[in-house]
């Protein structure tokens, strides 16, 4: 989890735990109760030490968590930092104010307590002398929850919320988006999903309003330094978010000691949304020379400052600093370079020093007869993974109004490389345009990105989205052969343009030296050309290459490696004794525990009529003699075992386990793979029986695939041979043993699901889930492999599940019957 960037804030806050410990803390508050009618709701206060009722005070109000419910009226104070970080004798020195915690009752939330809650604010401001204008709502997890919902119901009463590890109604925001906000969460919050947060503020951007992320935002974590973000506060920024790389839902502590969080809140004053409001300019209206600037004037003792953007509020630098609040300012344009996409931004301070009133003004430009840059911003800000289409949301203008050239490019390594996909001609706009992209067209990649050029003819501007993570699920067009190795991957191979297949055969390998992560490398086989190099990525089945001769692939690597249940077995002799391998995360004994690694090795058992070997004498187990020996199978001689023999006969029977134990370069032992005997039968094996253990392999720089570039198998009308409906056939043979082939059709491109369950409704094989083509599909059933374990004889239920994205059918079932007779 990230923590503090600034040392002196760290030294601040070791410095305060050490001469004030939390519980002294919590007993500065006081214990009262509130009640509304016939509602009573506990709560803790703390005043000043030095409390003057002829000063006004900020107040702060902590809304806990679910874990902290009850009637105790201490745990929503003493489990953590959110009421005595304000409280902290420390941060009362700079930053005197009074702090409230209610507690709420057991099998309830904030929201059910709203009202009362107002209520007793309400009693506060009667009884102490509470600024009202500098009233703050934090809270966490539930109460992260609370705030959101304190603010819509009561969106003009607050001055500042903190929201943490909480969400809210972001239909709500519009109402209370000029409510200076900074949420937190953790990036995986596995409690309150940080989606939640992030929709928020994402509601927030959506009015116009802009957002500072610290820390991360969509996967990039490089954030902004303590400098830059101080400079943010300065400018009177009121819009933050800082989620935690790596943070889960308790990042709360370093949350409220964050050291930049005090100075940004105390600075928030309650904002009057009808202080001040900008007579001119007014909707893109062209400026040029000097321009008049007016605005409303009700206080013309209070002060105001005029900044201005030329890039549609990215980057602001102050034209008027504080000066008279008289209603005008003539601003001089002349030495301004042109801008398509101008906006001033005000803000009225009353006389302490507070910014109670600020507007930003429309776009407007400015055209000085220079030849300005066209500007170019992407809004999209998310992008769904599997989302197959998108309109992309551009703001396109030039101080000129000429006609532009707009050029997309697509990236799947975060902007270190760029293809071009679309172009076309525009002409400024004042509001955002759209261009529609297919996404099913561009590869798969967790780190994609778009990439936009606005050209003029003499000048040009790009922007960037940020990055996403795209994956459009489809089936393979091409298949890859294993020509060589132990990898148990699967290639798929896309064709995205047929026009571009060349015919000639590729070759996939493979390094996973260990300078790098594997990479894989693509040669066409036929010219020797070398087409991709080393190109490292997820191998998840999904995330895809860059195109190459109308083909992309897609690699799905074992991760991580398991057995190998359908060719482990025996390979020698026929016992009737089961054998199953499997891997532990820890072998344990006792209060001792050997951790397990996941060895790429395969192991054969070989049984004999007499003691062959002994097993080791590990975390307690005494050594046990053996008919049999377990080997790798590359090795040239036995290895290590915990042999758990059940009933002392010395060879495996059901219920009895061996636990394959290897060593590391230091000789400290470590266990791997583990076999249990299953079955009811103890008939030992005969001399000469051996069983085979065989994993399913990550790739290997063993490994190569081969595939050629040719679709077969596809009509030259495929368009006419499509499937009217949808269909699910008689498998065939009927009965069977063991395998047996099912064929369904579909009209139209569908997710599709294919399921094989018991008489008794169970579900015995997943045989397909994945979006599959329209056409005619056929499936085979191998009734040995069924999660492991051969399936015994009778009846069983095939059943085909269709969502289909079109007008044929929103969903279909389709269920048949078939015999397994062994």
């Amino acid at each position: 989890m990230k923590k503090f960037n600034l040392v002196s804030g760290l030294l601040i806050i070791l410095s305060t735990a050490g001469v004030f410990a939390q519980q002294d803390i919590v007993d500065m508050f006081s214990r009262r109760a509130h009640f509304l009618d016939s509602k009573r709701i506990p709560y803790r206060l703390f005043v000043p030490a030095n409390y003057d009722s002829t000063k006004q005070y900020p107040l702060v109000l902590t809304l806990h968590g679910s874990g902290e419910r009850g009637i105790d009226n201490e745990n929503q104070i003493s489990n953590y930092r959110i009421a005595t970080a304000w409280a902290d004798p420390a941060n009362q020195a700079v930053y005197p104010c009074i702090v409230v915690s209610p507690q709420a009752p057991q099998q309830s939330s904030w929201e059910d307590h709203i009202e009362i809650l107002s209520d007793l604010l309400d009693s506060l401001e009667r009884e102490f002398s509470v600024d009202i204008n500098r009233l703050y709502i934090t809270g966490l997890s539930m109460g992260g929850f609370g705030s959101w919902a304190m603010v819509e119901q009561f969106p003009t009463r607050f001055a500042a919320a903190i929201p943490m590890s909480g969400g809210g109604n972001p239909n709500s925001v519009p109402s209370y988006a000029h409510l200076p906000t900074w949420a937190f969460h953790g990036e995986n919050d596995e409690v309150v999903p940080a989606d939640l947060s992030r929709n928020m503020i994402s509601a927030i951007e959506n009015t116009g309003e802009s957002a500072f992320y610290t820390h991360c935002r969509n996967g990039d974590c490089s954030g902004l330094s303590m400098p830059e973000i101080q400079q943010l506060i300065d400018d009177n920024e009121f819009v933050f978010y800082t989620e935690y790389r790596g943070g889960g839902h308790i990042i709360w502590d370093e949350s409220y000691d964050y050291p930049l969080l005090f100075p940004w809140v105390f600075k928030q004053y309650r904002i009057d949304l009808d202080a001040v409001f900008f007579r001119y300019p007014t909707n893109h209206r062209r400026l040029f020379a000097s321009e008049a600037i007016t605005w409303t004037v009700d206080n013309p003792e209070d002060s105001v400052e005029i900044r201005y953007s030329r890039d549609a509020g990215e980057n602001w630098q102050t034209i008027s600093p504080f000066s008279q609040n008289n209603g005008r300012f003539l601003w001089n344009t002349k030495a301004l370079d042109d801008a398509a996409f101008g906006q001033l931004r005000i803000f009225l301070k009353n006389q302490d020093g507070f910014i109670y009133g600020r507007q930003k003004s429309t776009f407007f430009t400015i055209d000085n007869g220079q030849n300005g840059a066209p500007f170019v911003r992407i809004l999209n800000r998310e992008f769904a993974p599997e989302q197959q289409q998108i309109d992309l949301e551009l703001l396109i203008g030039d101080p000129e109004q000429g006609e532009l050239n707009v050029m997309l490019f697509y990236s799947i390594n975060t902007g270190d490389s760029f293809q071009q996909f679309d172009s076309y001609t525009t002409l400024s706009d004042t509001i955002s345009q759209f261009r529609t992209v297919d996404l099913t067209a561009l590869p798969n990649s967790n780190e994609a990105m778009f990439k936009v050029i606005v050209d003029d003819g003499n000048t040009f501007s790009e922007t960037v989205s940020p990055t996403f993570m795209k994956r459009n699920m489809r089936p393979a067009d091409l298949t890859a052969a294993h020509a060589s190795g132990p990898s148990a991957a699967q290639v798929s191979i896309f064709v995205v343009d047929p026009s571009q297949l060349t015919g000639d055969r590729y070759q996939i390998s493979f390094n996973d030296s260990a300078a790098a992560n594997t990479q894989y490398s693509v040669r066409n086989i036929d010219t020797g050309a070398n087409i991709l190099e080393n190109i490292s990525h997820e191998f998840d089945g999904i995330v895809e290459s860059p195109q190459f001769d109308g083909i992309r692939i897609a690699i799905k690597d074992v991760d991580p490696i398991e057995v190998d249940a359908g060719m482990s077995g025996w390979t020698a002799g026929s016992p009737s004794v089961e054998i199953t391998g499997s891997f532990i995360e820890t072998y344990q004994a006792g209060f001792e525990r050997l951790d397990c690694v996941r060895l790429p090795s395969d192991y054969t058992i070989t049984f004999f009529d007499e003691i062959v070997d002994t097993s080791l004498s590990l975390l307690g187990a005494p050594p046990k003699p053996m008919k049999f020996f377990v080997q790798k199978v590359a090795a040239a001689e036995p290895s290590g075992v915990i042999f758990v023999d059940g009933n002392n006969d010395q060879f495996i029977s059901p219920g009895d386990r061996i636990i394959i134990i290897e060593t590391d370069e230091n000789d400290a032992p470590f266990c791997t793979w583990t076999l249990t005997g299953g079955g009811t039968n103890d008939t030992p094996p005969l001399a000469g029986d051996i069983y085979t253990l065989v994993l399913l392999k990550a790739l290997s720089s063993d490994d190569i695939y081969e595939f050629s570039g040719t679709l077969t198998g596809i009509s030259e009308n495929a368009t006419d041979a499509l499937p009217e409906h949808f269909s699910l056939a008689q498998n065939y043979p009927n009965p069977f043993n063991p395998t047996t082939t099912i064929n369904f059709q579909l009209p139209e491109t569908s997710i599709t699901k294919l399921i094989v369950y018991n008489i008794l409704g169970e579900e015995v094989r997943t045989l397909l889930s994945e979006r599959m083509k329209a056409g005619k599909h056929s499936i085979q059933w191998d009734g040995n492999n069924s999660f492991g374990n051969p399936a015994a004889s009778g009846i069983y239920i095939y059943r085909l599940s269709i969502i289909s994205p079109g007008s044929i059918s929103a969903n279909a079932v389709f269920s048949r019957t078939m015999v397994l007779l062994k």
